[in-house]
């Protein structure tokens, strides 16, 4: 089971400093903790102690360490998400697949599941990362269905769109790296289906990414990335967006 921790500061005297419920979503039961003034994270842990063995935190309380309970994560979840968000965008960006060149960068070789979507999507794909035997065990694969090879480089020159895989909150660029957008957790919603039901003060984010590894879940589409952000603004992922950033009619 996990929790959630978060804190509201209130400027009422309070009996109490800390307050914890029970909660379920579909058939996954968590612990909400609310927190009303700032207590160590060793009383949390105590007040935890046999009911939670990780926690999702509130960003004002990002800065807790633990000892026996495990702190999630959501970087690994952010970066499958903006595998996602690059193919939508491709879609949106409705340039036809024989004019568009496209680059992955993905050092360690992690995220070759969705390079057939793109050999579809695209004339060229150029692939950077340091573990080749990985995709070039892929590439023969393309090569066999499709009649297409990948091409293997360490410039990022030449492509229309490219994803950074391998920083903590993936860059995706548009025609030169110089115009590019970041994917945080900001930029990232549940769907419908889980809305109101998030706690105060979580990020869907994390929250979802927290359900994603619960069975009754898998199946779900929890989450959609339909935001970027540039600048530290948030902007929609739509038509009109996406032809601004890639000076397209």
């Amino acid at each position: 089971m996990f929790a959630t921790v978060n804190l509201v500061k209130s400027k009422k005297r309070l009996r109490k400093s800390i307050k914890i419920e029970k909660c379920r979503v579909g058939e996954v039961e968590f612990i909400k903790v609310t927190l009303y003034k700032e207590l160590p994270s060793k009383k949390i842990e105590r007040k935890l102690k046999n009911k939670a063995d990780t926690v999702v935190l509130s960003e004002n309380l990002s800065h807790l360490e633990f000892n026996r309970i495990n702190v999630y994560d959501s970087v690994e979840f952010i970066k499958s998400i903006s595998v996602y968000t690059f193919i939508k965008i491709i879609n949106l960006s409705k340039i036809e697949a024989n004019n568009l060149a496209v680059c992955v960068v993905d050092k360690k070789g992690k995220y070759t599941d969705f390079i057939k979507t793109l050999v579809n999507k695209a004339s060229l794909v150029k692939i950077i990362t340091q573990n080749e035997q990985d995709y070039l065990n892929l590439s023969d694969e393309i090569y066999e269905e499709y009649g297409v090879q990948l091409i293997f480089s360490d410039e990022i020159s030449n492509c229309d769109l490219g994803i950074n895989l391998d920083v903590s909150n993936p860059i995706i660029w548009f025609n030169s790296v110089k115009n590019y957008v970041k994917i945080t957790k900001n930029c990232i919603k549940i769907g419908a289906g889980l809305c109101g039901q998030v706690p105060k003060g979580i990020y869907e984010c994390d929250f979802a990414g927290m359900l994603k590894g619960f069975k009754d879940f898998r199946r779900l589409n929890l989450i959609t990335a339909d935001y970027f952000e540039k600048d530290n603004r948030l902007y929609g992922i739509n038509c009109k967006n996406i032809k601004n950033f890639l000076d397209i009619d």
